[in-house]
């Protein structure tokens, strides 16, 4: 377990040695919350779930905390802060998370990574213009609404289907039926989509059958992959 938690923290640390120049200076408070905040998570995770694999994404939860705390103030707003790790003023906050997704979302020959963010927001409800005005700068989050009240299966779907639209269809169902009610106001939705080709290809003639440990005295047999090289 240990081992998984340390390799996102390695990820991030890559990132940051990645970056160049105003990159690296805006990014790296950003990267050090979210590295902390992930072990935070998983550990927790971890803790409450041992018999079973875990499978989250840090990032989308940081992203969508970050917006929800651009809107926060007074005790919500520190209590958001220190779940997160997040440091420094709105300006630097949210300028390392724009930065960040400037620096992941950087194609590289057959690797693609998407982030999309969105607010939906009840039609007819009095939003702050200078908080859609800050996720629209920061976070590319475009202001959409929608009737919760009386067609919130109709919202559903729209959500639904710009998840599926911004994820090549790979994810169709971002929200569950039932999930929102008449008193929705406000539903901030992250999207992340990548698809990329091994660097080192595996030979489909390598896979064997050999063991998988589900868990602790559970083993079922499965097709495993093989490949033996130098790898940098």
């Amino acid at each position: 377990m240990k081992k998984k938690a340390v390799w996102g923290i390695l990820v991030f640390a890559g990132i940051i040695a990645g970056a160049g120049g105003v990159f690296a200076a805006d990014i790296s408070s950003v990267v050090r919350g979210n590295s902390a905040f992930s072990a935070d998570l998983f550990s927790r995770i971890a803790a409450s779930k041992p018999d079973e694999n875990i499978f989250f994404s840090p990032h989308s939860i940081s992203v969508a905390l970050a917006m929800t705390y651009a809107g926060a103030g007074g005790r919500t707003a520190e209590q958001i802060a220190s779940v997160m790790h997040f440091q420094g003023g709105n300006e630097e906050l949210h300028g390392g998370f724009e930065a960040l997704a400037a620096v992941l979302e950087q194609k590289k020959g057959d690797c693609r990574l998407e982030i999309a963010n969105a607010l939906w927001g009840q039609e007819d409800y009095p939003f702050l213009q200078d908080y859609i005005g800050l996720i629209d700068t920061y976070y590319g989050g475009g202001f959409r609404t929608v009737n919760f009240k009386e067609k919130k299966e109709e919202a559903r779907r729209a959500i639904n289907e710009w998840a599926a639209a911004k994820t090549s269809g790979k994810v169709r169902e971002l929200l569950k039926p039932d999930i929102l009610n008449e008193l929705t106001r406000l539903v901030l939705t992250n999207a992340i989509y990548f698809r990329g080709n091994w660097a080192a290809r595996f030979d489909p003639e390598q896979t064997t059958a050999a063991p998988f440990h589900v868990r602790p005295g559970e083993t079922t047999e499965v097709q495993m992959m093989h490949a033996t090289g130098m790898f940098r």
